[in-house]
């Protein structure tokens, strides 16, 4: 009873239910002469989604793909395993991995690291999903 306690305070069901949509526009109102019924809508433009792409092989069994776009003077790199979460032992394992790009290398301590990726206009980070690893790179 809608969370009434009695049945006195139910207020009564007095409206008329609707079986049909509304008729489609405002009342009164017209459209004006030689404005088109439906909208105009050219063809489609062909396109192929498709990149452009040279693909080689190298000495280790690493599978490279280049596509080429000459519209930024700029170099992105991306590296992409088909390992994720889901191979890991212990969760969060290849995310922290990825995360610890930045943290130093042999070479490079934290700092040094972080200077030469400025000095080249660097970024790079890495992101560990449940199917796959990336660590993409912009120079």
């Amino acid at each position: 009873m809608l969370g009434f306690k009695r049945a006195e305070e139910a207020p009564p069901i007095t409206a008329k239910p609707e079986t049909a949509p509304p008729p489609p526009g405002r009342p009164g109102l017209n459209r004006p002469a030689g404005f088109p019924t439906t909208a105009p809508v050219g063809p489609l433009p062909e396109y192929d989604p498709t990149p452009k792409y040279e693909s080689t092989m190298l000495a280790n069994g690493l599978k490279v793909l280049v596509v080429e776009d000459h519209k930024g003077p700029f170099v992105s790199i991306r590296l992409g395993l088909r390992a994720g979460a889901w191979t890991e032992a212990k969760p969060g394992t290849a995310s922290m991995a990825l995360e610890m790009l930045v943290r130093g290398t042999k070479q490079h301590t934290e700092g040094q690291l972080a200077d030469e990726l400025e000095t080249y206009a660097i970024s790079l980070y890495g992101h560990g999903g449940w199917m796959t690893a990336a660590s993409p790179r912009t120079a």
